[in-house]
């Protein structure tokens, strides 16, 4: 129960990786507001914290939209009082067949990646880091990618937004990290789908 008194904000929670990094901080005591796209994908995440005894609520968002972004960090104060956490794991994949041919590369498609994987996570810090501060300071983890430091075959947008999450981590951390706000960048491999631990999967 290292986080417990937490509140965490996951974006992306409906994926594998935001799934199981909702899961693990609501083991270690954090409350946490899951948020993803609108759909059905949210309610086993938060539903499965709640039988391990955890403290969760969804609330879907869309992150090119600043408006929603706002709403979902005002959600984190008004149900739980403020904003420890901030894990930013959502990334556009559901067209990723866009991202294989630069020569043909849609510039729409570049502009969509390029809001949700890079401004959007920009948005939810700015939100979140007043929350953080008023509580005396806070985590943001940012979650790029190995493509974003080495570049993948036919990942153009992806591996470009994933490598720019990792300069933001750093200013944010320069600027705020006198105010106790860390922050930081994880680069995550290959991911293998619906892999679970069995501490994920045990109840407490």
């Amino acid at each position: 129960m290292l986080l417990a008194g937490k509140i965490a904000v996951v974006t992306g929670a409906a994926g594998n990786l935001g799934s199981a990094t909702a899961r693990e901080l609501a083991l270690e005591g954090a409350k946490v507001v899951a948020s993803d796209l609108p759909g059905d994908r949210l309610d086993p995440v938060v539903a499965s914290i709640r039988q391990a005894g955890g403290h969760a609520v969804a609330h879907p968002a869309d992150l090119s939209s600043e408006a929603e972004i706002a709403a979902l960090i005002a959600r984190a104060k008004a149900e739980y009082g403020g904003l420890d956490l901030l894990p930013n794991v959502a990334a556009h994949m559901r067209e990723i067949d866009k991202d294989r041919d630069l020569l043909a590369m849609d510039p729409a498609y570049w502009d969509k990646a390029m809001a949700i994987n890079l401004r959007g996570p920009m948005l939810a810090c700015k939100h979140a880091i007043p929350e953080m501060l008023a509580r005396g300071g806070g985590s943001i983890v940012t979650f790029g990618s190995t493509a974003g430091q080495m570049g993948d075959i036919g990942l153009f947008a992806y591996s470009a937004t994933k490598a720019a999450l990792g300069s933001l981590a750093r200013s944010i951390a320069t600027t705020y990290g006198k105010q106790n706000i860390r922050a930081n960048c994880v680069c995550p491999g290959s991911v293998w789908p619906d892999r679970k631990s069995t501490r994920l999967n045990s109840s407490h």
